[in-house]
């Protein structure tokens, strides 16, 4: 699915939790995403583990 194809997201607290499932999903559905989290390390951990899946269906990432 491709609901929220040419969107845009910011979320916040994107790196772990509930955010990083926000960010997931977006992306899932097409969205392009931009994360920010107060621990820089676990949102770059988080781009290299969304970067992995395969449930990206035209989405970008950025943290």
């Amino acid at each position: 699915m491709t609901q929220l194809a040419g969107q845009s997201a910011l979320i916040t607290g994107g790196a772990r939790g509930i955010g990083l499932a926000f960010a997931k999903a977006h992306l899932a559905e097409g969205a392009q995403v931009a994360i920010g989290d107060i621990d820089v390390g676990r949102a770059e951990a988080a781009e290299y583990i969304v970067a992995q899946t395969d449930n990206v269906d035209g989405g970008n990432w950025m943290s």
